[in-house]
């Protein structure tokens, strides 16, 4: 009995697994929505208004921008983990080609939003 709590310990106590694929990929894209919010956060308070506070310990746009550096190193790291599920192997049916096809529009369309968001809030000089 002792012999068997002790080793439940010891194998709780090793290194986790690695992450597979298909989880990495749900874990980038989570960040990836984040970051988004964070990007569309700093357009909004970028806005010119009248009730905006005026000085940010940041700048707006240093903000967006460094989002969209980071979604950009998600969309890389979330594309390696896409070509782990997806790519070789034997050929694939029609519907799991739908989903690979949908997977990798999702990783790549929420950088390029965040940019061309980003780029908005340039001020004109």
């Amino acid at each position: 009995m002792v012999h068997s709590i002790v080793a439940a310990t010891a194998a709780s106590s090793q290194q986790p697994s690695a992450l597979s694929g298909t989880a990495a990929i749900t874990a980038l894209l989570a960040f990836q929505g984040f970051l988004l919010a964070s990007v569309s956060l700093s357009a909004s308070l970028g806005a010119p208004g009248q009730k905006r506070m005026r000085k940010w310990l940041l700048p707006p746009i240093a903000i967006a921008f460094t989002s969209v550096g980071l979604m950009l190193i998600l969309a890389v790291a979330a594309t390696a983990s896409w070509g782990s599920v997806y790519v070789g192997g034997s050929l694939r049916g029609p519907a799991e080609v739908c989903v690979a096809a949908a997977l990798i529009i999702v990783i790549w369309v929420q950088p390029i939003i965040a940019a061309l968001l980003s780029l908005g809030l340039r001020v004109k000089g």
